[in-house]
């Protein structure tokens, strides 16, 4: 364990964890039940009988165990730490297949007609007649990885939303929440 000194009053929950000088050992390669303690430091201050995760900017680390560096004591997330932690997306309906209403949706709604459709995807490498536009409109098969590839490009969405059932106002508001619960899991600002 480390000897740290805060260089400044550490409160949690309305409490004082530590006062400015207060010594504490901080525990190397400590991991966090709570994603909010990600990149804190685990520290038990004396007089605590129980640990508190820290800020490290409020922490001068004075002594560290042999081999350590400061870096050994910060709970950083590591990749499979972060896909265990991704939340689950919790839709109770019953699957519906969207794929053929919502791509005559978003055709429709860029003015395109089936031929225009595929001749568009041909540009973008996909090359089909207008009859399969017609068929995949009215298909409950999956197509191709690159055809909805190809279909998302021309019609200006993401290919996932070519699946969603984009009607439903209550499964928005689930993905909505999903998507930012996943994106605070496995992305940081800088990415």
């Amino acid at each position: 364990m480390a000897l740290v000194i805060a260089h400044a009053e550490i409160t949690g929950n309305n409490f004082t964890i530590a006062r400015k000088g207060d010594e504490g050992r901080a525990i190397p390669k400590a991991k966090p039940h709570e994603p909010g303690n990600w990149n804190k430091v685990l520290v038990f201050f004396r007089g605590n009988k129980h640990g508190y995760w820290c800020d490290p900017g409020l922490l001068t680390f004075e002594t560290l165990d042999a081999g350590c560096g400061v870096e050994d004591y910060i709970a950083i997330r590591e990749e499979l730490d972060r896909h265990s932690s991704l939340p689950v997306m919790k839709h109770r309906e019953e699957f519906d297949y969207h794929f053929g209403d919502n791509l005559r949706m978003y055709r429709k709604a860029r003015g395109l007609t089936q031929a225009e459709m595929g001749k568009r995807m041909g540009e973008a490498g996909v090359s089909l007649a207008q009859s399969t536009i017609c068929y995949r409109e009215k298909s409950s098969h999956s197509p191709s990885g690159k055809f909805v590839q190809a279909a998302a490009e021309v019609l200006g969405v993401p290919p996932f939303a070519l699946f969603m059932p984009i009607t439903n106002c209550k499964f928005f508001a689930s993905a909505t929440k999903f998507v930012l619960g996943v994106s605070s899991v496995m992305c940081t600002e800088d990415q």
